[in-house]
């Protein structure tokens, strides 16, 4: 991953000498070390050692990112990341003419991948409405905005003031989009895109998705002690973030019971089935369940829309059975909140190929430069 991610920041638009990349290598990560040493760097690249100390998480090692980087702007990129060549120069444009209280640029994130199979065609469909719909209408209305994770692009003086990310928390973008929202400035999405390789293997997607889940139910605990929500954003913006953060995980978890209790009355119309509920309200949480679902599918159908990709249609309408994954993935992230609330499982990369990994491809430019090697 990391030559990749070298070849492709070669090819940003932002001038060279105005920028610096900095990697953030654990200290006893020999493997990646070596394979950074091995590589030839230009001069505003280098390596910062993360030392070994808990917690072992994505934040701590931002922020020691933080300590030793040296802009006025910051921006966080995985090292799957193949970002718009002109993304950062974007970023820095909109800031030099955004109100002050903008202090986080979040660039919209899709899949390189989303072909490789129908978990990854899932995960593109979630994402789309995610990036292009969700945290856009968030955004302008003056919501919190939980962050990506990746591609947040940052005026370094508030996040230093915000004291950069918990890093005790496994989603610590949300928590950080909260956090920044609480303390009075906003976040607005930059019209700009991040590629990203999804992750289209059963195990490792339930893996991801249990530390996302868990971190929003850390986040959603955390903010929801006091009063500072509410008084930053009113009964609104209180709702939203206990809906979106505290909601999520409830709905992932009720999800798979109420989907059986639906199906099954509808197979069977058993007695006691009504003995557990009224008539009334059974027959009330029935419309409510399947709009619903409808609703969700219909969003998600809006989100293939807006990205005209008409080949995800299908995954679109088959949503249902992915929120499936997406409610184990809760029951487990609940299991690990009791058990190992700090625990970071790692995400493998690399896996689809070269194919559609923009990194992989040579661009105009580099196929000139090599013809003219080669003659």
């Amino acid at each position: 991953m990391l030559s990749r991610l070298v070849r492709h920041f070669g090819r940003m638009t932002y001038p060279m000498d105005r920028y610096e990349v900095l990697f953030l290598l654990e200290e006893d990560d020999a493997e990646t070390r070596a394979a950074y040493a091995a590589l030839s760097m230009p001069d505003n690249f280098r390596a910062v050692i993360v030392p070994i100390g808990t917690p072992r998480t994505k934040p701590r090692a931002c922020n020691v990112g933080l300590a030793h980087a040296t802009g006025d702007l910051l921006v966080i990129y995985d090292a799957e990341d193949r970002p718009d060549p002109d993304q950062m120069a974007l970023a820095a444009s909109v800031f030099a003419t955004a109100p002050s209280e903008i202090v986080c640029l979040q660039a919209r994130l899709d899949y390189h991948n989303h072909d490789h199979n129908l978990l990854a065609r899932f995960f593109t469909v979630e994402y789309n409405f995610w990036f292009d719909l969700l945290l856009p209408g968030l955004a302008d209305r003056d919501g919190p905005v939980p962050l990506g994770g990746t591609s947040n692009h940052f005026r370094i003086e508030a996040l230093r003031a915000l004291g950069g990310w918990d890093p005790y928390n496994v989603t610590e973008d949300a928590d950080l989009g909260v956090r920044l929202w609480v303390a009075g400035w906003r976040t607005a999405i930059l019209d700009s895109t991040t590629l990203e390789e999804a992750c289209a293997s059963f195990r490792p997607w339930i893996r991801q998705r249990t530390r996302w889940v868990k971190g929003y139910i850390q986040t959603w605990l955390v903010h929801t002690r006091g009063s500072a929500v509410r008084k930053r954003g009113g009964i609104r913006g209180a709702t939203a973030m206990h809906l979106l953060l505290g909601g999520t995980p409830l709905t992932n978890l009720l999800y798979p019971i109420y989907g059986a209790l639906f199906t099954y009355y509808m197979c069977t119309r058993a007695n006691w089935v009504l003995r557990l509920f009224p008539r009334y309200v059974l027959y009330l949480s029935v419309v409510v369940f399947a709009t619903s679902v409808i609703l969700f599918i219909y969003l998600h159908l809006a989100a293939v829309h807006n990205r005209q990709r008409w080949h995800l249609v299908g995954a679109a309408l088959l949503s249902p059975i992915y929120w499936l994954m997406a409610s184990l993935a809760t029951y487990r992230a609940v299991s690990q909140l009791v058990r190992r609330a700090h625990v970071w499982e790692k995400t493998p990369h690399g896996l689809s190929g070269d194919a559609s990994d923009p990194a992989s491809v040579n661009t105009e430019s580099e196929l000139r430069a090599m013809m003219t090697l080669g003659g």
